[in-house]
């Protein structure tokens, strides 16, 4: 009787673990998408992930990964006032923006709340000027970044990831780097919450 109770009890742990290993990848009205566990950096469901899209405020991360390896660096401090320059001011006005304006000098710490916060384009374009001294420079930097990081798939045309030609990256590569910079955040910045509120 104990020897067909076991026998039962592993038949149904046996069949419990194929049937939830087979349950198929969710219906996802996108063209591509990629669901990762953060933990393991297992790929639990995905459709076309190496596919080319673009990387919009994926962007913005790699623009916020270079300021605070830029304070990490003694390069810029959270209270350095930095002026606004028309570039910054004039990006696209029907994107979102922090409404930062030309004549009024606004702290790192601000633009990196208008930046991750607002998801401020115009944040994104004054924080590559702070850092590099101009927006080319600033996105060649985040083109050495990413190959460095491994994002062989990806390129970056500008700060803030308004449509570009020249922006791409694919699921893939975008969230295995998401996972790799989000678990070093503490080391870049020496805390997990390295602006004040």
């Amino acid at each position: 009787m104990k020897k067909m109770l076991a026998a039962l009890v592993s038949s149904v742990l046996i069949l419990s673990s194929a049937v939830a290993q087979t349950v198929p990848a969710p219906t996802i009205a996108a063209k591509s998408w990629l669901l990762l566990d953060a933990t393991s950096g297992q790929v639990i469901a995905a459709q076309d992930p190496n596919m080319r899209v673009e990387p919009a405020s994926l962007t913005k991360i790699m623009t916020a990964y270079l300021t605070f390896t830029a304070l990490r660096d003694k390069k810029l401090t959270l209270d350095q006032m930095v002026n606004v320059s028309t570039r910054a001011w004039k990006v696209d006005s029907s994107s979102s923006k922090m409404f930062i304006d030309p004549a009024v000098p606004v702290s790192i710490n601000d633009l990196l709340h208008g930046l991750m916060v607002q998801s401020g384009n115009d944040a994104a374009v004054a924080l590559a000027e702070a850092v590099a001294g101009d927006e080319g420079t600033f996105v060649t930097l985040m083109n050495r970044e990413a190959q460095r990081m491994g994002m062989t798939s990806s390129k970056f045309a500008n700060p803030h990831g308004l449509p570009s030609p020249d922006n791409y990256t694919t699921r893939s590569r975008a969230s295995r780097t998401t996972r790799s910079r989000s678990r070093t955040a503490t080391v870049c910045c020496g805390s997990t919450r390295p602006w004040t509120a």
